[in-house]
């Protein structure tokens, strides 16, 4: 319990210390905002496995992230994207998954303006029917 405890607290700190000058309220939409786009693109990672989707699924769900860059990047590339946006209401392109998203931070090779670019890349990739939704 302590161990949990200690791990929660350092947690807390770190976010602390990343929140900085901001305000709380104004941090925390950030921070769920990015919780959320987590969750739709480890969604996406589990329909894909789940569902065979990929003409070639690997074995294991962690090397889902590159089998998906590879499909996409062929010929089909395009119908493929179509196909997960019709049966899941959005997409998320393999260059924005959180997995690569996450390996760019780690690898240091993240730019300054991925963030922006991957918000507006899923605001495009919406499915329609979502979007009327959304703005209704």
């Amino acid at each position: 319990m302590d161990k949990a405890k200690e791990i929660t607290n350092k947690i807390w700190d770190m976010a602390n210390r990343l929140r900085g000058n901001m305000d709380a309220s104004e941090y925390r939409n950030y921070i769920l905002g990015f919780m959320f786009y987590r969750y739709l693109s480890e969604r996406q990672e589990n329909h894909l496995f789940k569902n065979k989707i990929l003409m070639n699924t690997p074995e294991n769900i962690d090397d889902i992230n590159d089998e998906y860059r590879r499909e996409v990047s062929g010929k089909d590339g395009s119908d493929l994207l179509a196909y997960i946006a019709n049966s899941t209401g959005y997409v998320i392109g393999p260059e924005y998954t959180w997995k690569t998203i996450v390996d760019e931070v780690n690898n240091n090779t993240i730019k300054p303006d991925t963030f922006q670019q991957m918000l507006e890349s899923f605001e495009n990739n919406l499915n329609a029917d979502c979007k009327i939704k959304l703005n209704t």
